[in-house]
């Protein structure tokens, strides 16, 4: 799978339960990627390996990814234009991540949504095979 394919999948698998709570009552379709960040920076780090990073934007803290020394933010787009202090970014560990619970259960449910929308694409794609 490359990073554009995943990142289209995400985009059809985050929902206002996967967004972070105190961002909730801003969620939308959208703006679909509002208050995803921490656990997109670890389904990708699931994908790709790399490093998962925290910098600072606007609305507080942002994580994202670093991959064989390239910057991948899958949830960008969340800021309207905006661009997060990614050269203050510190690393963290999935452990640190995981630590909190609502993050972990987030999770845990952005895995599922995943997992059943690739499958749903990977019927899409049979489908178009036969026609």
């Amino acid at each position: 799978m490359e990073i554009r394919e995943l990142k289209q999948l995400l985009m059809q698998s985050w929902d206002l339960e996967t967004c972070s709570p105190g961002l909730r009552d801003k969620w939308s379709e959208a703006n679909p990627s509002l208050g995803q960040c921490a656990i997109t920076a670890l389904i990708v780090n699931d994908f790709f390996g790399g490093k998962i990073m925290r910098c600072m934007a606007s609305s507080g803290s942002h994580y994202y990814n670093i991959i064989d020394d390239e910057l991948i933010d899958l949830t960008l787009e969340q800021f309207l234009g905006e661009i997060p202090q990614y050269e203050n970014g510190e690393e963290r560990t999935r452990d640190y991540l995981l630590s909190n619970e609502d993050t972990k259960n987030r999770y845990l449910l952005l895995n599922r949504n995943l997992q059943e929308t690739i499958e749903e694409d990977k019927l899409v794609k049979q489908k178009k095979k036969k026609l």
